[in-house]
C-alpha cells in the first residue's frame, strides 16, 4: 500500500524553489487513457514540473519503442507515442534524422533492419527526477546538490540483477505497468539503489550516493 503523502514546503527535485505544484512519478503521458490513479504525486516547482515537458516527451517516445510489447506496451505505443510524433514535428525529425541501418539476428540468419536511435540524456534527466521524487517519498529527504544520481538503461536484466532486490521495497503503479524496487540506507539517508521497470520490458536502475 503506498504510504501517507509527504509535504515539503520545496521542491524535491531541484531542492531550492517553493513549492508549488506537484510532480507525478512516473509521468503520467506514458500511460494509455483511462490513466492510473495511483501514481506517486510529490511537491515541485513550477520549473521541475512544467519546465522538462520536452524531456518528458522525449521519455514517452522511448518508452514506446523500447517498451511497446504486450498488449498494454502496444495500445500505449499506438495511442501515446504515434499520436505525440504526429503532434511533434520538431522530436519527429529529429528521430527521422538518426534512422541507420543496423544488423539484426533472426532465426534466417544475420539481417539488416533500420533503426533509430534515441536521446539517451532526455531519458537518464527523467529517471533521475523520479529517483529525487521516489528518495523523498520513502525517507522524507531532499537530495538536492548533496548528493550524485547515476542512470543507467538495460535491455534486459541479469540474473544476479533480478534476484538482487529481491528482499528490497516494492512499489507498484497501474496494473503493473510500472514496478520499481529500492532499497534505502538509516544510517546514510542520502543513499539509496533503484531499479525502475516499464512495461514489463524496458529497465533502468539508479544508484544515489551523498557527495
Amino acid at each position: 500500500m503506498p504510504m501517507k503523502t509527504r509535504n515539503s514546503d520545496i521542491c524535491v527535485i531541484c531542492g531550492k524553489q517553493p513549492h508549488a505544484t506537484r510532480e507525478h512519478i512516473p509521468p503520467q503521458a506514458i500511460f494509455p487513457k483511462p490513466r492510473p490513479g495511483d501514481t506517486i504525486t510529490v511537491p515541485a516547482c513550477a520549473s521541475c514540473n512544467n519546465g522538462t515537458s520536452d524531456l518528458d516527451e522525449a521519455f514517452k517516445v522511448f518508452i514506446g519503442f523500447a517498451g511497446g510489447h504486450g498488449p498494454d506496451g502496444e495500445r500505449m505505443f499506438k495511442e501515446q507515442t504515434a499520436r505525440t510524433l504526429d503532434h511533434n514535428q520538431r522530436l519527429k525529425n529529429e528521430l527521422a534524422s538518426t534512422i541507420r541501418d543496423i544488423e539484426v539476428e533472426t532465426p534466417e540468419g544475420i539481417v539488416k533492419r533500420p533503426a533509430v536511435f534515441l536521446d539517451t540524456d532526455a531519458h537518464d534527466k527523467v529517471v533521475e527526477k523520479m529517483i529525487r521524487g521516489l528518495h523523498f517519498y520513502h525517507t522524507g529527504k531532499i537530495l538536492g546538490d548533496k548528493a550524485n544520481i547515476k542512470v543507467r538503461w538495460h535491455r534486459s536484466l541479469t540474473e544476479k540483477q533480478y534476484n538482487l532486490p529481491q528482499n528490497w521495497g516494492t512499489g507498484v503503479v497501474g496494473k503493473g505497468q510500472f514496478i520499481y524496487k529500492y532499497i534505502t540506507f538509516p544510517e546514510e539517508p542520502l543513499a539509496s539503489i533503484w531499479i525502475f521497470q516499464f512495461f514489463w520490458s524496458t529497465w533502468f536502475s539508479g544508484t544515489v550516493l551523498p557527495i
